[in-house]
């Protein structure tokens, strides 16, 4: 078992995954930054879903980030202190990327999605993502004034679909799902990462925090 942990996005989710495509076990709050109150309990019934049941946890997921300040901090403290303390791999992923993959495992004939987090104002954290990729470029974009060629062909898929086709209007020639982050997104990539044993030294690993990310490159850079 996979246990993956989403913390950087509005609204906190916990999966546990036994191979690639399944999550055999899921939790998520649909209260916005509710992350410090169900996070830990959501882990808590995780790891009693696993040892209830003989299963075996493999290694722990984490989004990478960016994302929540609180969030981030939240969740990357819970999974630092239980694989420190159980030596279980810590696997970290691209939420933006996972979030692509997941678009257009579902929407198979596009072949490109435009991932999006809300970054406050005009702003989002922006990525290209092509299908089955494991990471991603990331940049920050401010919608209406930093330029990027729109194929229409391509998916938009995040919390900023809105503002986005407002400000960005070629945007509204693309598919579209209106989705937030989510822990059930990173389990194709977390299980292929894991095969690989592409792991996090977790003394030493760090998320990617979103108010820290890139200083200067955003002309308008707030969050």
């Amino acid at each position: 078992m996979l246990l993956l942990i989403e913390s950087a996005a509005e609204y906190p989710s916990v999966v546990l995954s036994s191979g690639l495509g399944k999550h055999d076990w899921m939790r998520e709050s649909l209260d916005k930054q509710s992350h410090a109150e169900c996070i830990p309990i959501f882990v808590q019934e995780a790891l009693e879903f696993v040892k209830d049941n003989g299963f075996e946890i493999k290694a722990i997921v984490i989004n990478k980030g960016p994302g929540s300040y609180t969030g981030l901090r939240i969740g990357s403290s819970i999974v630092k202190g239980i694989c420190y303390v159980s030596k279980i791999p810590l696997i970290s992923v691209s939420g933006l990327t996972a979030q692509g993959n997941w678009a257009l495992k579902n929407i198979p004939e596009s072949k490109q999605a435009y991932s999006m987090l809300d970054a406050r104002r005009n702003e989002v954290y922006f990525s290209e993502v092509n299908i089955n990729d494991l990471d991603s470029s990331l940049k920050s974009v401010i919608l209406g004034e930093d330029k990027f060629e729109v194929n229409p062909k391509n998916i938009i898929v995040g919390n900023s679909n809105v503002k986005a086709v407002e400000l960005v209007p070629e945007l509204a020639n693309c598919e579209r799902m209106d989705i937030p982050l989510h822990a059930k997104f990173m389990v194709d990539i977390a299980w292929l990462k894991y095969k690989r044993k592409d792991f996090e030294d977790v003394a030493y690993f760090e998320p990617m925090y979103a108010k820290e990310f890139i200083p200067g490159l955003s002309k308008k850079f707030t969050i």
